[in-house]
């Protein structure tokens, strides 16, 4: 069955529906995005949980190398340990998690760097108490292991204040990403709807004009149908009134007229009714 569109209403239809298309295209790509810049945030984050692990192990060693030297309990060593191998283990996740950001590993290969001198000086100051516990104390708190200290700070708050830059960075972008998409949005579905609307106005008014034509076609057949039977009364009548009084001719006066006549009446009869046979076909 071949249907009949106006061809206005189906451009329409099209464009309404590549623009839905379009919006589920673009609806896709805006939520991949999303999601790894989700990802990168949450990635931020840890980082900064382990910087921040890392400078509170940092705080415990001291702590604890500081009690050690005070009170000499040497179980106290213990939990130094566990610290540092913590720490260790805190230090190759970030070194693992930072391996993206060239500027990041710069800083954890100073801090590297900076550890090693600060636990071999660790190490000296706990085998220098064994023999005067003064100059483990003196080398506590002395310029170069305070040093050591504020390096291992700084690198830490460098690192700390560049994930945060970061952070605050990817966090602007996907909130962007998100506004232009909720503009762009926005835009196509009202653009969308008012397609629709001209649409629907496009079907109405075919569908008006159908219904008009219609009414007419209606209107039409009445006056067919009445020139029909104007037709069939019109021509019937009298082309009835021929055959009937030929017939009436021929009947009466037949046997008088010779055979030259009774054939012009035969001619007349069968034409008659061949002319009534096509007043029906027309009908």
């Amino acid at each position: 069955m071949k249907v009949h569109i106006d061809k206005r209403a189906l451009w329409g239809f099209v464009t309404a529906l590549s623009i839905l298309i379009l919006l589920g295209y673009f609806s896709h790509r805006n939520n991949k995005n999303f999601q790894e810049s989700r990802r990168l945030s949450f990635h931020t984050t840890e980082v900064l949980n382990y910087i921040e692990q890392t400078r509170t192990n940092s705080v415990k060693l001291e702590a604890l190398l500081a009690k050690y030297v005070l009170t000499g309990d040497t179980a106290i060593l213990r939990s130094y340990n566990e610290v540092l191998k913590k720490a260790t283990g805190d230090y190759s996740m970030l070194l693992e998690m930072t391996s993206d950001s060239p500027s990041q590993q710069a800083k954890i290969n100073s801090l590297k760097w900076v550890g090693r001198k600060k636990v071999g000086m660790n190490k000296k100051l706990m085998e220098v108490f064994g023999a005067s516990r003064a100059q483990a104390g003196a080398m506590l708190v002395s310029v170069e292991n305070k040093s050591l200290l504020g390096q291992v700070e700084s690198i830490l708050s460098g690192m700390r204040d560049e994930s945060n830059r970061l952070l605050l960075q990817r966090m602007k972008r996907g909130q962007t990403e998100i506004d232009y998409f909720q503009v762009f949005f926005s835009v196509l579905m009202v653009l969308t709807f008012l397609i629709l609307v001209v649409v629907l106005l496009l079907v109405n008014n075919s569908f008006r004009l159908r219904l008009m034509a219609e009414k007419k076609m209606k209107v039409a057949n009445q006056e067919l149908e009445a020139f029909t039977y104007s037709v069939s009364h019109d021509l019937r009548a009298p082309l009835r009134s021929i055959r009937g009084f030929t017939e009436v001719l021929k009947e009466e006066y037949g046997a008088t007229l010779d055979k030259e006549g009774n054939r012009l009446l035969d001619i007349v009869i069968r034409n008659a009714g061949r002319m009534g046979q096509l007043i029906d076909d027309l009908l």
